[in-house]
């Protein structure tokens, strides 16, 4: 199946069930922040280096997991437009959908069936995310900040007794998300100190994950004092604040920051396989869709994500191909070029 199949056939579906577009890019407040984001992913250029090369191995390794290629759905607790979609006429007379009101769990079958990583955003233990491991799912759980910090403490050893392959929490969600000009929340969401957080990753033999770092300043506190062994760098596809920094913009100086035994994975407004290509140029080790992976989901259910994940790997890896990347690990920053009004730049003074 091809992309614009599957993205024509979510947005079909959208109409039919009246459900609004701009759900698909909640940012909060003007909405600057993913525009700017966006805009900077775009004026990311490669050179070609064609000579010598040969077909692309996308494969790698994350928190012990060998995957296709380093692309995942982004962390999701449910999803605000399969919420409405499941409560609509449309779903009850579609009988394509492959999905029930329990989608979580056929979202995770559909990512398990592309061998990618489930990552699973959670407030609590649960039936679901426990059924989807033992069906063979591989689940980095994400748990919110919540207030209550016995609680996060709860879930965070649980996670690790299900067989979860990583856990963590997402910093940029502590002050509350918004879209648009909605009031803030959740409101049972609150800040975490440093001692919550260094008491969070003792209490877990499992890779400690930190999402949400835009800067070098949480990036260094967040490897350094906390101890975490991977970081997210995101704005919660722009439900943190108006105006943020491009990810792919930080993403070089947070790598250099904390070197290379740290694992980076981002996420926030990567809508294809040459997205993913510059993020890996950049520092990352992985690149995870959200709105992306719900359109998917909502055109084809689990079979909708299945197929659009592969999709990405074989885009990651055509881009590979062309710029004689023959490993992941090859992938080059000196192919990334800056497009501005002011002429084009190399990128080579972000290699360490």
């Amino acid at each position: 199946m091809r992309y614009d199949e599957i993205i024509e056939e979510g947005l079909r579906v959208f109409e039919a069930a009246k459900i609004d577009k701009r759900w698909l890019d909640l940012g909060c407040e003007t909405g600057s922040q993913n525009r700017i984001n966006r805009q900077h992913i775009d004026s990311l250029t490669f050179e070609m280096r064609i000579l010598g090369s040969e077909f692309a191995d996308t494969r790698a390794s994350l928190f012990g997991v060998k995957l296709p290629a380093p692309i995942m759905p982004a962390a999701i607790i449910s999803s605000r437009v399969i919420d409405k979609l499941v409560k609509s006429e449309l779903w009850h007379s579609h009988t394509s959908y492959s999905f029930d009101l329990d989608y979580m769990g056929e979202f995770a079958r559909g990512v398990k069936d592309a061998e990618s990583i489930m990552w699973w955003g959670t407030n609590s233990e649960s039936e679901l995310i426990e059924n989807s491991i033992q069906e063979g799912a591989k689940v980095v759980l994400m748990i919110k900040p919540l207030k209550n910090k016995e609680k996060v403490l709860k879930v965070m050893k649980w996670a690790e007794k299900v067989g979860c392959v990583a856990v963590g929490t997402d910093i940029d969600s502590m002050f509350y998300e918004k879209a648009y000009d909605e009031y803030e929340g959740p409101k049972h969401h609150g800040p975490q100190s440093i001692s919550d957080l260094k008491r969070y990753k003792r209490a877990t033999g499992l890779p400690f994950v930190i999402k949400g770092v835009l800067s070098v300043h949480d990036a260094k506190i967040a490897t350094e004092e906390i101890g975490a062994e991977a970081l997210v760098v995101s704005h919660h596809g722009g439900e943190a604040i108006d105006y943020a920094v491009p990810v792919l913009q930080i993403l070089p100086q947070i790598r250099k920051a904390v070197g290379r035994k740290t694992t980076i994975v981002v996420d926030t407004g990567m809508r294809r396989g040459t997205d993913v290509f510059k993020a890996l140029a950049l520092g990352a080790n992985g690149v995870c869709f959200g709105s992306l992976m719900v359109l998917a989901f909502a055109a084809y259910g689990r079979y909708g994500v299945t197929s659009m994940l592969q999709v990405l790997y074989s885009e990651l890896q055509r881009i590979m191909n062309y710029t004689g990347c023959k490993t992941v690990s090859q992938i080059d920053p000196t192919i990334i070029h800056t497009q501005s009004f002011f002429g084009s730049a190399n990128l080579q003074t972000y290699q360490e």
